[in-house]
C-alpha cells in the first residue's frame, strides 16, 4: 500500500490539473490553510515540473490562503516560463515552414505543442528543447537546409558527415537553432526501447494536422500520443510527475478515446506492459476513471505491485535528495516492463555498443575509422559510467 502523502505532495498533485470539481477545490483550499512547506512545495514543483500547473491551481482557487510572496514568486516563474515557450513555438513554427517550402515533412514532439493538446495553452508545460521528427528518407536533406539558414550542430565543432553517420545508426542529432534553442532532430521516437522503430514512416497512418499559434503543423492523434507518452515516460522511468500528468489531462479530456487502436498500437510496438503501467500510475495518482475492462487490465497483481512501488518513489518527501539510480536497476526495471525478455536483450546491447556524439567528443575519429566507436563505446561506459551515452 501507499504511504500516506504529506500536505506538500497532496497539494501539488491537486493542483497539477487544468480541470477540479468543486470538491478538489475546496480541498485545495483547506491545505492551503494548513502548515504548509511553502519552500519545500515549489521545490517539489520545479522537480517535477510542474510550476506553471500549480500557480494556475493556486492563484484562482486560493489566492487568499497562498502567501504574496509565494503567488509572486511562482508568477515570476510563470511569465519567464511563457515567455521561453512562446520563443520555441515560433521556432517550431520557423523550422515547420522552412521544411515545408522544400517538401520535408515534420512532426513537433512533446514542448509546446504536447501543452496545447493537453492543457489548452503553450505555457502550461516546462520543457528545456525543441523535438521535431522528420522521414527517414529526408535526414540528410533537412541536415543541409538548416545548416544553410544557421543553424549549428551540436558539438559545435563535428563535421557534418560524422554527424550524419551518428544520426544514421542512432536515433536523434542535436542542433542550434539560429536562436540558439537546443533542438533535437529525432529520426526514430522509440530509441531502441521498442523492437520496432517509431519512425515518421511508421506512424503516419496515426498522423493528424492541428493548428500551432494559427499555423497548421502534424500531430499524433489521440491514442497513438497516448502510447507514445506511455513509452516515453517509463523509458526515463517517471523521473518528473508532469509526465503522468500529461496522460491524465489527455484521457481526461479524450471522452471518446479509442482502446481498440490504442492497444492495437501498442501490440505493435509491443508496449503493452508500459501502457498498462501509465494508465494504473494516473488511476491511482489522479484518480482518471477508465472503463470497467481497462481497469481489470491495470490491476494485474505485478502492474499494481510496480505501480505502487514507483508510486512510493516518486511521492517521498526526500524524492529531492534522492541519487540517481544505478545501470542495474534500471535494467531490472525495465526488465519487469518489456513484453518479451528479447526486447529488453536488444535494447541494452544497442544501449551499450551503438555510439553516439557524445562519444566523438571523447575521442574524435575521422569517418574512415567510424566502426572503431563500437569498440570505444563499451569501454566509455564501463570506465566512465557518469558520462551520459548516446
Amino acid at each position: 500500500m501507499i504511504k500516506p502523502l504529506d500536505t506538500e505532495t497532496r497539494l501539488l498533485l491537486l493542483c497539477a490539473s487544468t480541470r477540479h470539481t468543486e470538491e478538489q477545490k475546496e480541498v485545495i483550499e483547506k491545505l492551503s490553510q494548513d502548515a504548509v512547506n511553502w519552500d519545500h512545495l515549489i521545490n517539489l514543483a520545479d522537480h517535477h515540473r510542474l510550476m506553471p500547473l500549480l500557480y494556475l491551481t493556486l492563484s484562482s482557487v486560493c489566492p487568499d490562503s497562498t502567501p504574496k510572496e509565494i503567488l509572486q514568486r511562482l508568477k515570476q516563474s510563470y511569465k519567464s516560463n511563457a515567455t521561453r515557450n512562446f520563443l520555441m513555438t515560433g521556432a517550431i513554427v520557423q523550422i515547420n515552414s522552412l521544411c515545408a517550402a522544400n517538401n520535408i515533412e515534420t512532426l513537433p514532439v512533446k514542448g509546446p505543442l504536447l501543452a496545447a493538446t493537453v492543457y489548452g495553452d503553450i505555457s502550461l508545460r516546462s520543457f528545456s528543447d525543441i523535438d521535431i521528427m522528420v522521414p527517414d528518407k529526408d535526414i540528410q536533406k533537412t541536415i543541409a537546409l538548416l545548416l544553410e539558414n544557421k543553424y549549428k550542430l551540436v558539438p559545435t565543432d563535428i563535421p557534418e558527415d560524422i554527424f550524419l553517420k551518428f544520426l544514421k545508426i542512432n536515433h536523434d542529432g542535436r542542433l542550434l537553432t539560429d536562436k540558439g534553442f537546443l533542438f533535437e532532430l529525432h529520426r526514430d521516437l522509440a530509441d531502441w526501447y521498442t523492437p520496432k522503430e517509431m519512425t515518421f514512416e511508421s506512424i503516419k497512418p496515426h498522423i493528424k494536422q492541428t493548428k500551432l499559434l494559427g499555423h497548421t503543423v502534424n500531430d499524433m492523434c489521440p491514442e497513438m500520443l497516448l502510447a507514445y507518452l506511455a513509452l516515453h515516460g517509463n523509458k526515463h522511468g517517471w523521473l518528473h510527475l508532469e509526465q503522468l500528468c500529461c496522460i491524465a489531462e489527455l484521457l481526461k479530456k479524450e471522452q471518446t478515446l479509442n482502446w481498440k487502436l490504442l492497444f492495437e498500437i501498442a501490440a505493435e510496438y509491443k508496449i503493452i506492459r508500459r501502457l498498462l503501467l501509465s494508465l494504473r500510475l494516473v488511476e491511482l495518482l489522479f484518480e482518471v476513471k477508465l472503463p470497467e475492462d481497462i481497469c481489470q487490465k491495470t490491476t494485474d497483481n505485478a502492474i499494481s505491485a510496480l505501480a505502487e512501488k514507483i508510486l512510493q518513489e516518486i511521492t517521498d518527501p526526500q524524492v529531492l535528495d534522492k541519487t540517481p539510480e544505478r545501470f542495474r536497476d534500471k535494467a531490472r526495471y525495465h526488465w519487469k516492463l518489456m513484453d518479451r525478455t528479447r526486447d529488453l536483450i536488444s535494447f541494452l546491447a544497442k544501449g551499450f555498443a551503438v555510439p553516439g556524439t557524445d562519444d566523438w567528443q571523447c575521442l574524435a575519429i575521422p569517418l574512415p575509422l567510424f566502426p572503431l566507436y563500437y569498440l570505444y563505446k563499451p569501454f566509455r561506459i564501463i570506465f566512465t559510467p557518469h558520462t551520459k551515452t548516446g
